[in-house]
Order: structure tokens, then C-alpha cells, then sequence
């Protein structure tokens, strides 16, 4: 699951079954407040509007309490409320993603290969070496793949700047300088082949 405002991004986490999780905000200064939170199981995705100051589905509550099912989104005012309290809102939808595989080495040192879900972050922290470059292999299904130099020394993309972003989508890869860029940030720089 990930969760986010417009000024508030929480990251993603993994629930387990019976797991209990709040999430604590102020309401802004305009009360227009509202939280998403996607959440993928298994073959099943949805985004949900959790939280929305205007109109408020909590009014005069402290807590708004979710229930995430098989068959849906459950709602309830309170905290900690009998099965009977809660109304569905919302239903699953079926995902049809793929795993982004992900291949990452320099001349000295190779990271290994992991999975990416669509939204997952992954940092990836190293010393400049004497070659100075960091390329990571990417494979998108059976369809899609591509080595990309994500980090070279010379000439440095990332000057003056500890975190290079590059963002994987389905047409091609975006970078920006800086840990957390805005929208507008991020130019292409590489085609899948």
C-alpha cells in the first residue's frame, strides 16, 4: 500500500493480515485536505480516497477507520468498531502489471538482481570509483529492455547535487537531480529497445 497528498507522501508499505495501521495529518490551513492510498494484492489493484476534509465523512470523529477486504473497501466512523459498523465504498479492480526486473553493477561491484512493483522506490547508494559509471539492466515482461548508464562520473548529470532520480515508465526513462524532484523536473533520457 502507498499513501500520499498533495504535500504529503507517506511511501509504500506492506501490511500482513489483522495488521493494524493510522496514519496522523493535519488538516491544512484551507481544510482541503484529502489522502489516496493505492493498494495491489496480488492480482488485485485500487486507489482509494481515504481521507477528504471537504465534505468530511468523519465529522465530529476523531478517527476514520478502513477495512480492507476480498471483496472491497469497508468504511466506518470511529476507532475500533464492530464489523456491522462499516459500509463498502469501494472495489478492487483487477491489476494488470508486470514486474520490472532490475540488473545494477559498475566495473567493481554488482548490487544483484531484484523486482520492482509500478510506484516502488529503490536507493541506490555507492562510492565513485576510478571508472566512475553505474549501469542498471532493466526487463519489462517479455517485451521490453534496456541497459541504462543511470550514473557517470564524467560528465556528472548529478552535479552539486547527492541524489540522481530516475523514474521507469512504460514509454521510457525520465531523470532530475535532487531526492525529491517535482513533475516538471524529469527529461527523457532513454528508450526501451
Amino acid at each position: 500500500m502507498h499513501c500520499w497528498s498533495a504535500d504529503d507522501d507517506l511511501g509504500p508499505w506492506v501490511m500482513h493480515e489483522n495488521e493494524l495501521r493510522y496514519i496522523r495529518f493535519r488538516v491544512n490551513f484551507w481544510g482541503t485536505t484529502r489522502f489516496s492510498c493505492r493498494f495491489d494484492w496480488g492480482t488485485k489493484s485500487q486507489t482509494v480516497e481515504v481521507y477528504n476534509a471537504y465534505p468530511d465523512r468523519c465529522k465530529d470523529e476523531r478517527y476514520c477507520t478502513w477495512e480492507v477486504k476480498t471483496d472491497g473497501f469497508y468504511f466506518a466512523k470511529g476507532e475500533f468498531l464492530l464489523g456491522s459498523d462499516f459500509v463498502r465504498l469501494a472495489n478492487w479492480i483487477l491489476a494488470r502489471r508486470l514486474l520490472l526486473l532490475v540488473h545494477c553493477r559498475s566495473a567493481d561491484d554488482d548490487l544483484g538482481v531484484w523486482t520492482m512493483n509500478e510506484n516502488d522506490i529503490r536507493l541506490i547508494q555507492f562510492r565513485v570509483n576510478f571508472w566512475g559509471t553505474f549501469s542498471c539492466r532493466f526487463d519489462w515482461g517479455s517485451t521490453k529492455s534496456q541497459t541504462v548508464e543511470v550514473y557517470n562520473a564524467y560528465p556528472d548529470r548529478c552535479k552539486d547535487e547527492r541524489y540522481c532520480t530516475w523514474e521507469v515508465k512504460p514509454d521510457c526513462f525520465y531523470f532530475a537531480k535532487g531526492e525529491f524532484p517535482l513533475d516538471s523536473d524529469f527529461v527523457r533520457l532513454a528508450k526501451w529497445t
